[in-house]
């Protein structure tokens, strides 16, 4: 990374490493998780072979079918830009929403509660 030429930089600072089955700044994935899911996607689909078989030879039979490389390309873009369109684009992580950090809040109460209950193993005068 310290020796990576600068184009390469920009890139990677823009999150151009990453694809995006959803717009938004934390639904990143890498490109073979992006693929993996996909390939999900349609085993479970219609013409999935989800709950038909798992015997070896039909799978790579169902999987050289597809022309991978073209669906799963074609795919993604057209999820991308659907989704893009659906919905706004996500800015806030989870766990800034005000339900998580009320949750948090109750969490670190009760956790100080415990702990004022247990002995603290640095204080000499017990």
């Amino acid at each position: 990374m310290e020796e990576m030429p600068e184009e390469v930089h920009e890139h990677f600072m823009k999150g151009q490493h990453t694809m995006h089955h959803r717009s938004g700044l934390f639904n990143g994935i890498w490109s073979d998780m992006a693929i993996a899911t996909t390939f999900m996607r349609y085993g479970h689909g219609q013409n999935g072979i989800i709950g038909i078989t798992l015997r070896p030879e039909t799978l790579k039979t169902w999987a050289y079918s597809m022309h991978a490389c073209n669906k799963v390309v074609g795919n993604l873009d057209l999820m991308r830009d659907h989704e893009q369109q659906k919905c706004p684009s996500q800015t806030h992580h989870n766990e800034e929403m005000k339900a998580r950090m009320k949750s948090d809040e109750e969490d670190r109460k009760h956790l100080r509660e415990k702990l004022e209950l247990c002995i603290d193993p640095l204080n000499n005068d017990l």
